[in-house]
């Protein structure tokens, strides 16, 4: 039983090793529904046998760990004896604590089947020996930079760590060469994104290469096996206490330089109400109903034929100063296909995010639009800018509010201060009252 969507996927792979292997399967493929925590599987057509045994399958647990909980239960109801039901999730690793205690139940009794990472092989080798290979030079040193460990290499101190959703990251390595010099290997994808089928990655690596000839980043060095490698900036994160009119510029001028190409006006549309839908929920959810009523100000905004943004973290900490004072972006592809309801949205997403993550006022927008328009780009009006902002800020606050579910006590605080810093902004861009705010 697959859990869709990439379940499905699983699901058959698990399916073809076992009729491989003499045994009697038939496949079937779910799409939960209900709340992210509460999942609901209906299977009340489905009629099976208790001695049938089921194999659930999918790339979870995550933050609750319901849905693969919620198909086990339906599977019961439609008449498998619970002792033949196991679970094939994608890690070892048992779910966040936001599921109810039934939840909680499965998880704990139910057998579990998984794959350990060092036992899968790459051209014969671990991963890591496999990425290792395709350097030119002996590695000296290696250390695994996913889920924000990065930071470690960047911050003297953990106590100036910025907060980041480590279950939105992707998976990131770290090489230390015989010379000294570092490479990040980055996994950007093994499924197509583009008319010719090559894959993201291969794809991302023509981007990476583009870019860094029009002096907008470092170029890449090697694609294999879904991962891009590129030469690990040294440097020191920048703050947004030092923004500047420099700094400004460089961003209007990096917006406008990587933007991509229009959407046709049936998908830009489909991406507005994406976000629309979004800012509506998550502001009813932070602040409560009367609050989302406000948000309907933006009912109006027309679709503009802009270019897509090209970037999607406009962070501080993204943006690095190199140890000759340059300012390069870096971690600035990939976002527009990752595992959150953005996807590919107007240009002005990514002036959005400058303005919010870099706190500017009203000169400072001034001066970033100046710089953007002056590359040739067409005039935004006011409400789009403003709805999203408002759209960023909802998504930044849910984001941190869903993270911060998932994580230990120190990245938690962080995320909760994260999403009261995008809570009071989003309050006053929509004039919330502080009294509107729920308890």
């Amino acid at each position: 039983m697959g859990i869709r969507s990439i379940g499905t996927t699983l699901a058959a792979v698990v399916n073809s090793v076992l009729r491989a292997a003499g045994w009697q399967t038939n496949t079937f493929t779910v799409r939960p529904t209900g709340h992210p925590f509460s999942r609901q599987v209906d299977l009340s057509r489905l009629k099976l046998h208790p001695t049938h045994l089921a194999l659930i399958v999918d790339e979870g647990p995550g933050i609750s760990g319901s849905s693969m909980a919620a198909t086990a239960s339906a599977l019961v109801e439609a008449g498998i004896d619970r002792n033949n039901i196991s679970f094939f999730p994608g890690h070892a690793h048992d779910p966040g604590g936001a599921g109810s205690e039934e939840v909680k139940m499965w998880w704990r009794e139910t057998p579990r089947y998984v794959a350990d990472a060092q036992q899968l092989r790459f051209h014969g080798m671990s991963l890591q020996e496999s990425l290792a290979s395709r350097l030119p030079e002996a590695v000296t040193h290696f250390e695994d930079f996913s889920g924000g460990q990065w930071r470690h290499s960047l911050y003297p101190s953990v106590n100036e760590w910025p907060a980041v959703c480590n279950a939105f990251e992707r998976i990131k390595y770290c090489y230390t060469l015989q010379s000294g010099k570092k490479v990040l290997f980055k996994f950007l994808g093994l499924g197509s994104i583009s008319s010719d089928l090559t894959s993201s990655a291969e794809t991302i690596f023509a981007l990476l290469n583009q870019r860094a000839w029009l002096r907008l980043g470092a170029p890449a060095l090697d694609v294999v096996d879904g991962f891009v490698a590129t030469e690990w900036i040294e440097g020191t994160p920048a703050h947004f206490k030092q923004l500047s009119p420099i700094l400004l510029d460089t961003f209007g001028k990096y917006i406008a330089h990587i933007a991509g190409s229009p959407m046709p006006v049936d998908e830009a549309q489909t991406a507005i109400e994406r976000l629309r839908q979004m800012l509506y929920v998550n502001v009813c959810e932070a602040f409560g109903e009367e609050a989302a009523k406000r948000t309907d100000r933006f009912q109006s905004v027309a679709t503009h034929p802009l270019s897509t943004y090209g970037d999607g973290h406009m962070q501080p900490y993204e943006w690095i100063f190199d140890v000759d004072g340059r300012v390069i972006k870096v971690d600035g592809v990939g976002h527009n296909c990752d595992h959150t309801l953005i996807g590919k949205q107007s240009v002005v997403w990514d002036l959005a995010g400058v303005i919010v993550e870099w706190r500017l006022n009203g000169k400072a927008i001034d001066e970033l639009l100046a710089t953007f328009l002056a590359v040739g780009v067409a005039k935004i009006d006011a409400e789009t800018l403003d709805f999203y902002c408002a759209a960023y800020l909802a998504f930044r606050i849910g984001q941190c509010s869903l993270a911060a579910q998932a994580h230990d006590v120190n990245e938690r605080e962080r995320l909760i201060q994260a999403g009261e810093f995008y809570g009071q902004q989003l309050t006053r861009l929509l004039e919330i009252e502080p009294s509107s705010k729920p308890a």
